[in-house]
């Protein structure tokens, strides 16, 4: 089911109702009948993965707390985490062999709830959590349905408390649980318009011509790779918005997920912004393991390619994952290899971190990233070759001829309002950052986005309801209005 569609809004206003009517501590019963509604409803027979994940870990849990030494423990959570991956290694590996003709489909989202439930076992191990004893309320957890699909990937040790907290019924507690509330529905509207307004309008023209590169100059390449980027940090950074609106609307915190990872002077903080909760999910469970900076350089970067190697895997079973996966990987490490001379020559340079200089080192580490993402789009390694050669053999000779409107249809309306909108997403995630100029600040110097909650619980309730009103009203125009924004299937679905 798509958290886009009708049957999502009816499901959602009905849960909402339920958990209103439900005393706090009970309504982890809501959660979890509406995670198997949800996940049933759009995913049939699969919702038995999604069981069997939950039943698991579950034991898992109990059995690792119930270890009578460290070495049992230690072998209870190997035996328990190696078996939930286990499932989604096997799930992925019957869903290359048997191909698209076979009754056999990967279930949807399946890996965000295997790495969130692991999140469970890894807790438990470390005595960051007691074993939940209650199966509903660890079904309620594992099978939240607004992370279900695509993240973001929760911890237990910050999810399962709130299940048992009761609320603040103090005028100031009442006050919290009405922002949080009221900042839940900001965040769902504003990722609906990302997605129908930006994601949606970017999707052809990048598809225009990674599906037909080979006829297609490299700044036209270039470009495409630039616009992926764009669309695919709209797409999925409007999916966690929406599902961390969702849950805040039914009084729960979500971690963000993207922290404005174009603002990066490095490819290692960019990758500490992007998808944050995934890249915290490897460091804690693959990256600390093997060793992490403890054992010495080469044994670091050993490390983060060994991170990198499998998220590409994670991504999908293709070549060009892995390839992905290895690129970036060789880049950060190189990255961090020359940092140290880097930052000699810009004091030689006497090259200041001014802000100049600053958007600058932005840009280029965009550049190299939307390179990298080349043969994430591409279907083959052979086409990201292709394309990447295109790209460094641009002169500027290519400039002639250049005509961006024909990514767009040749519609040069479609092409600067897509551009606009894009650039309107990129502002407001700016805003939103810790990073914007002083002219944009509050007059405590604190970022608007921490203002944000203060001037909304200001506005007369008259305001906010025509602002709503204007809202829904824009997007129920924008599913109806055009077969392009009629694609409400978010990109990370397929992971």
């Amino acid at each position: 089911m798509n958290i886009l569609s009708g049957s999502f809004l009816l499901l959602f206003i009905l849960v909402f109702a339920a958990c209103a009517l439900c005393p706090r501590r009970y309504r982890f019963w809501v959660l979890f009948a509406a995670g198997l509604v949800f996940y049933t409803l759009g995913q049939g027979v699969s919702v038995a993965a999604l069981l069997l994940c939950w039943i698991w870990t579950y034991a898992g849990g109990l059995c690792i707390a119930a270890g009578r030494d460290e070495k049992m423990r230690r072998s209870m959570y190997r035996l328990f985490f190696l078996g939930n991956l286990g499932f989604l290694a096997l799930a992925k590996v019957l869903d290359l062999i048997n191909g698209t003709d076979s009754a056999f489909v990967l279930p949807v989202g399946m890996s965000f709830y295997v790495f969130q439930t692991c999140t469970y076992l890894g807790d438990v191990y470390r005595g960051k959590l007691k074993p939940e004893r209650n199966p509903i309320r660890y079904g309620a957890f594992a099978a939240f349905f607004p992370t279900l699909l695509s993240g973001p990937i929760t911890r237990s040790r910050d999810f399962l408390p709130q299940l048992l907290k009761e609320p603040d019924r103090t005028p100031e507690g009442e006050r919290r649980e009405y922002e949080l509330r009221l900042h839940g529905l900001t965040l769902f509207l504003w990722g609906m318009a990302v997605k129908l307004f930006v994601s949606n309008r970017l999707s052809p023209a990048v598809a225009y011509i990674f599906d037909q590169a080979g006829f297609f100059t490299g700044i036209y390449c270039l470009m495409a790779a630039m616009l992926f980027s764009l669309q695919l940090y709209a797409d999925f950074a409007s999916y966690s918005d929406m599902a961390i609106g969702l849950a805040a609307m039914l009084g729960y915190k979500l971690p963000r997920n993207f922290d404005n990872p174009f603002l990066a002077v490095n490819l290692t903080q960019l990758w500490n912004r992007w998808h944050v909760t995934l890249n915290d999910w490897f460091i804690e469970n693959v990256y600390i393991p093997l060793g992490g900076s403890r054992k010495g350089r080469a044994r670091k970067y050993l490390n983060e390619m060994a991170v990198f190697l499998v998220s590409g895997l994670w991504h999908g079973q293709g070549l060009h994952f892995l390839f992905w996966g290895i690129y970036n990987g060789a880049l950060m490490i190189l990255g961090q290899w020359t940092e140290p001379v880097r930052v000699r020559l810009r004091a030689k340079l006497r090259l200041t971190d001014s802000r100049i200089l600053v958007w600058i080192r932005r840009l280029m580490v965009f550049l190299l990233f939307s390179m990298t993402f080349i043969f994430f789009r591409a279907d083959s390694v052979g086409v990201g070759l292709m394309m990447t050669g295109k790209i460094l053999r641009i002169r500027p000779s290519d400039l002639i001829g250049f005509y961006p409107q024909q990514l767009f249809g040749k519609d040069n309306v479609n092409f600067a309002v897509s551009l606009l909108l894009a650039a309107v997403f990129l502002i407001v995630q700016y805003l939103r950052s810790d990073d914007m100029p002083r002219l944009f600040r509050g007059r405590n110097g604190a970022p608007l986005r921490e203002r944000s909650m203060e001037l909304l619980h200001r506005m007369p309730a008259a305001a906010f309801r025509c602002l709503l009103a204007f809202l829904l009203a824009a997007s129920v125009f924008a599913l109806c209005g055009s077969a392009t924004t009629l694609n409400t299937s978010f990109i990370y679905y397929a992971f």
